[in-house]
Formats: C-alpha cells, sequence, structure tokens
C-alpha cells in the first residue's frame, strides 16, 4: 500500500506544484522578445471569423464591438456562419450586414457543430490574417491589434489572448476565482518558455496558411485542434496577455462541470485526432502535453489511489492522509451547497472547483470512449 500512495501523491505533487513552477523556471531564463506595435499602414487585411447558434440577441453587439476596435476599420472583414439557427439569428444578420459592409454571412438549415462551421468558413476567406472569436464575450478596444502585431512574426503560427472573466459585464476587473488565475499562469509560463498546446477560443489569431484544411466534423476542441497542427510545422504558439476579452462565468455549478466534461472528453479525443501527440520524438511539445494535458487525466485515478491506500494501510500517517480526505471532501461539499445558496465560504469555491474537475475528467473517458461520436462536439 505504501507504494500505491507514494505514485499517488507523487502524481499529484508533480501535475499541480512541480509542473508549474518548473516550466516558470524554464520560461524565466528566456529572453522574452519585444513585440513592436504597428502603424495603421503596417497592419495587414484581416478577417475575422464567427460561429454562432440560436444568438440574435447578442449579435448586434457583438458586431459593433469588433468594428468599434481600434484597429483600422478598412482593414476589417467579418465572416459570421449561423450554424443551422432556427431563432432571428439569420434575418438579424442580414439586416446588420446592410449596416456593416464588409460584414458577409453564411447560413444553413441543420445544426452540424463549431467545426463544420469554421471549415465554411475557411473555404470563403481571402485573407491570410484570420482572427477567431465567439458570441457572447467583449473585446477590448486593443485586442485586435495586439494580436496580429504579434502574430506577424515570422516564428509564430497562432497567438491567444487574455480572457478575463468579470463577476458582471459592468465590472471587467472582477476576481475570477483562483483557478483561472491559476491556469493562466501555467499557460503564460509556456508561451514564454517554447509554445502553447492550444488557444482560448473566444479569443485568437491564426495563420491561414497554417490552418488546417479542414477540421474532422467530430471536433470537440477546435482550439486545440488547430494549434497543435501549427506547432507540430515547428511555429509558435503565443499568449498576449495585453489583448483581453471580457466574459462572466458560468451560471452554475452544472453549467460549468458540463463544460469541463465535454473539454476533457475533447482531450482524449485529441489523442485520437493527432496521433503523433503521445511520441516523443513526434511532438514538439511533448514535455509541455504529458506534464499539463495527460497528467490532468491520470489525476483523478491518482486520489482514489490516495483514498484506497490510505483506508487500508496501517499507521499514523495512512490514518491522518485518510482523515484529510475526508475533511477536504466534506469541506468541498459544504462549499458546494453554500454556492448553491448564493452564499461562499473561504476557499469553498476552490475546493469545489478541484472536486469538479477530477470528477469531471472521470467523466469524461466514460463520455467519449460511449457517446455517439456524432453527439461528443453538441453543447446544446
Amino acid at each position: 500500500m505504501l507504494e500505491l500512495l507514494l505514485i499517488s501523491i507523487a502524481v499529484l505533487v508533480y501535475t499541480f506544484i512541480l509542473y508549474p513552477l518548473l516550466i516558470q523556471k524554464l520560461a524565466s531564463r528566456k529572453i522574452t522578445e519585444k513585440v513592436v506595435e504597428l502603424c495603421d499602414n503596417e497592419l495587414p487585411e484581416i478577417t475575422v471569423v464567427m460561429a454562432v447558434y440560436n444568438s440574435e440577441p447578442l449579435l448586434e453587439a457583438r458586431i459593433n464591438n469588433i468594428f468599434l476596435s481600434d484597429y483600422p476599420c478598412h482593414k476589417i472583414n467579418m465572416l459570421v456562419v449561423s450554424d443551422g439557427s432556427t431563432d432571428g439569428s439569420d434575418a438579424e444578420l442580414v439586416r446588420l450586414s446592410g449596416i456593416h459592409s464588409s460584414l458577409k454571412s453564411i447560413h444553413y438549415n441543420k445544426n452540424q457543430g463549431k467545426a463544420s462551421a469554421i471549415n465554411r468558413a475557411l473555404l470563403n476567406v481571402e485573407t491570410e490574417y484570420l482572427v477567431f472569436c465567439d458570441v457572447r464575450q467583449e473585446f477590448d478596444v486593443q485586442a485586435i491589434r495586439k494580436l496580429v502585431s504579434t502574430l506577424m512574426n515570422d516564428r509564430v503560427g497562432a497567438v491567444t489572448g487574455n480572457l478575463m472573466i468579470a463577476a458582471d459585464a459592468t465590472n471587467p476587473t472582477a476576481d475570477p476565482g483562483l483557478y483561472w488565475k491559476y491556469e493562466k499562469w501555467i499557460r503564460d509560463s509556456e508561451s514564454r518558455h517554447s509554445s502553447l498546446l492550444g488557444v482560448t477560443g473566444a479569443i485568437y489569431a491564426a495563420k491561414k496558411s497554417l490552418m488546417p484544411k479542414s477540421f474532422p466534423v467530430e471536433t470537440i476542441l477546435d482550439d486545440m485542434y488547430a494549434p497543435l497542427y501549427i506547432a507540430k510545422k515547428g511555429f509558435q504558439i503565443k499568449m498576449v496577455t495585453d489583448a483581453k476579452a471580457y466574459d462572466i462565468p458560468s451560471s452554475t455549478v452544472k453549467e460549468e462541470f458540463i463544460r469541463k466534461v465535454r473539454t476533457l472528453a475533447g482531450n482524449f479525443q485529441l489523442m485520437k485526432l493527432h496521433s503523433w501527440l503521445n511520441n516523443p520524438f513526434r511532438n514538439p511539445l511533448f514535455f509541455q502535453w504529458m506534464s499539463h494535458k495527460v497528467a490532468r487525466l491520470l489525476v483523478p485515478y491518482a486520489m482514489i489511489g490516495v483514498l484506497v491506500s490510505s483506508s487500508i494501510g496501517e499507521g499514523i500517517v495512512f490514518d491522518a492522509i485518510f482523515v484529510g480526505q475526508w475533511f477536504f471532501y466534506l469541506y468541498a461539499t459544504f462549499g458546494y451547497l453554500a454556492m448553491n445558496r448564493d452564499k461562499t465560504i473561504r476557499f469553498g469555491s476552490v475546493c469545489v472547483s478541484f472536486c469538479s474537475l477530477n470528477v469531471a475528467a472521470l467523466l469524461a473517458g466514460w463520455r467519449y470512449l460511449y457517446s455517439p461520436a456524432q453527439n461528443l462536439w453538441q453543447k446544446h
């Protein structure tokens, strides 16, 4: 039992403590290349791509937000793909096209998922530089300029912005929670060390010539599929912390849990779609991939290993670890109950997020193995 306990604890400590500290240390040794913000006449023509589904109430504000950017307006094209919307989104896009001459839209009847929507968009884009966004968020006025300025580096294939999770739309600097800050710290370190594994789907830019010709229609994580495809070609994926987009958190713990299951199922799917990922001789980001993504999928099994070994093992150390775990899970339960009543307890949300993430990781593998492939991409 001691061996199982030590191995399980080692997985937990490496995943959540040692790897983040190691990648941060490696990043600190790199000299960060200063990005020179380009003048208007130096900036290229771009196309902003957005896939939507039943988003009529959000369309006008989102599209206006793009065209109110400080990026030269005459160099912004926007292409919106309505992925089988059944509300008034299609009619609203037609109306907005009459206001913004560089806004184009594509409509079709059946909801087929974001990957299919992006495939259709790529067939109709003529510019080399692409900016991808979602309908719910809002860009900072300088976000597009900062993304594109970094992307114009010959060694960079894609860039992601900084998604700020706000408590509400009127307070974009609200505390987004410890876990999201922790995750962005790791991503920033990975970016400065070498390259990111993926981008934030709500705000990123890429070079069309480096993008996949098309995405498999069942793709769950397009915002990881494309960057990994680009990284395999030898190009870097960078994070631009000054390029900000604002969002609000999921309205309920259940909604956030469903999102986590879907995202983690996407990591399992990537191992099939990009079979080279687990090959250290073919994957230039093998160290980050195994440490950041694969290790996270192993954590719930390590937690079970700690629980089982500490419950069976004899001695004060085993007993202390066993009691500590149950105290943690009990505290997380109280935190969850408090959140459902719109109340909080100290560090309660952190405990809930940690437990929720690892239950989601357990279910994600099952969902990927047993859900029909055509249903994995569905959010609705």
